[in-house]
């Protein structure tokens, strides 16, 4: 199942439970991907001709915990917990949708089976 169809099944799924801030960020997340799209397909964009993949919408996602971090940030420094607590909640609903990062460990031993 791709992330637009993933997307649409947990949105279905937030609603029935009656869980706003995943309904709501979900719907945010949606929208972000349809604006991609729709800039995608504008004739002055490079990459018009290429189809989208689900790199290109993790992509997106990525660029949603991002903001979201650095949203996060910015709330703590100016004491406004409230807000950060509202950011928090949504980075963990987007980063759902990210593959599993590897820690550093895992990646040092992974660097270090290439070099062997």
């Amino acid at each position: 199942m791709g992330l637009k169809e993933q997307l649409a099944e947990d949105l279905k799924t937030a609603m029935k439970a009656k869980d706003e801030n995943r309904v709501g960020t979900i719907r945010m997340l949606k929208a972000a991907i349809s604006n991609f799209e729709l800039a995608r397909t504008e004739p002055t964009n490079k990459d018009a001709t290429k189809p989208i993949t689900q790199a290109d919408l993790l992509g997106v996602v990525d660029k949603q915990v991002k903001q979201r971090r650095e949203s996060i940030e910015l709330y703590e420094k100016g004491n406004r917990a409230d807000l950060a607590a509202i950011e928090k909640a949504e980075l963990a609903v987007l980063e759902a949708y990210l593959p599993m990062q590897l820690s550093r460990e895992q990646v040092k031993v992974e660097i270090e089976g290439i070099h062997c």
